[in-house]
């Protein structure tokens, strides 16, 4: 029988469809090696299903209502309550899908959930490790009760990295982070992510030259990413300078 995965996810399924990246969803099944793929998000501001197909189902629940930056003081207060509710809420999902496996994608609230389901029903967990958290922190600061919340969620790494069945970071260069923060080096698998190079292996039309009538010699400079502080947008400006320096 072909086992059933969880993903803990701290994203909602409206923001990656505009993101342009909820087609990744569906790759979660890795090409039929699961047969069920259960998706929860537990930070969003309003419970629903979403079915995406008979594999793949998303589970979102409103805890973003009593964590997100913007809630009313009544809600904050509550806070401990509604992350206590999302806990049981979630681990009987886990247990009604007779999920075999937890994959929780960053290791603060997310990896808190995972071990918790993971423990509740003694079943293996990992986590999966998409950035250098604590830079993108640095880069992008909070105030107030963001903040805040950023102080606490520093403590819980330490506390989930060394109970994890495997840890997956996406690159070589986070494995030390995560050694410092006491995981277990042995349990570490680098699961890089990919580039499809296909859409840039043939002259796109119009060019960025033609659009804004440039020489042919000019330089490009393009900026794909969102600009945030958590993906050097800070760095822009300065790299515009040097090239049109060099």
């Amino acid at each position: 029988m072909k086992p059933r995965i969880l993903f803990l996810v701290p994203a909602d399924y409206e923001t990656l469809c505009r993101k342009g990246v909820s087609w990744m969803i569906r790759e979660r099944d890795e090409h039929g090696f699961f047969e069920r793929v259960i998706t929860v998000h537990p930070l969003t501001s309003a419970p629903r299903i979403v079915d995406l197909d008979a594999v793949h189902r998303i589970y979102e629940l409103p805890l973003g209502t009593a964590l997100g930056a913007s809630s009313q003081w009544q809600a904050r207060l509550a806070a401990p309550v509604a992350v206590l509710r999302t806990f049981a809420a979630v681990t009987r999902i886990a247990r009604e899908e007779r999920v075999d496996i937890v994959r929780a994608m960053d290791p603060y609230l997310m990896g808190l959930l995972g071990w918790w389901i993971a423990r509740s029903l003694r079943i293996p967990w990992c986590i999966s490790l998409h950035a250098a958290y604590a830079k993108s922190f640095a880069l992008s600061p909070k105030k107030g009760f963001a903040q805040w919340q950023r102080r606490v969620a520093g403590l819980v790494p330490r506390f989930v990295l060394p109970k994890a069945w495997l840890l997956l970071p996406v690159s070589e260069y986070l494995i030390d982070d995560l050694v410092r923060d006491g995981a277990d080096r042995a349990k570490v698998r680098v699961i890089p992510h990919g580039i499809d190079m296909t859409a840039y292996s043939r002259q796109l039309e119009p060019s960025a030259h033609a659009a804004f009538e440039l020489p042919p010699e000019v330089p490009v400079i393009s900026w794909i990413s969102r600009m945030s502080g958590e993906n050097y947008s800070g760095d822009i400006a300065d790299i515009v300078e040097r090239v049109v320096r060099a």
